[in-house]
């Protein structure tokens, strides 16, 4: 895993939005891959994350973002920088982080 850093989107800081859109998805990855969890890092203002844990191991790292129209954009980094997804459906942002997951090999702690 990579270091992280805070992107820098330039963009309105909606945390009314932004932290239950993100509660939401951890909520979803957790329930269809339980050997997943997902802490939260709210901690820096302007912006929220969630951070994807397998065995201990940190696999990825996600944010949302309001646009314009109103609507969510997820963004998920797994791994590397190469590895990402970038969309609007929760659905399709969950499933991504939780094949990625199953595509790894056995991480042990």
């Amino acid at each position: 895993m990579t270091d992280w850093s805070i992107p820098n989107w330039g963009e309105p800081w909606h945390p009314e939005v932004e932290i239950p859109l993100l509660r939401s998805l951890a909520a979803l990855i957790e329930e269809r891959w339980p050997h997943i969890h997902c802490s939260t890092d709210f901690a820096t203002v302007g912006a929220a994350f969630i951070e994807f844990y397998t065995n201990g191991v940190c696999i990825g790292r996600a944010c949302v973002s309001v646009i314009e129209s109103g609507s969510p954009h997820f963004s998920c980094y797994l791994g590397a920088t190469e590895d990402e997804f970038h969309g609007y459906n929760i659905e399709a942002a969950a499933s991504v982080v939780g094949h990625y997951s199953d595509a790894l090999p056995d991480i042990e702690a």
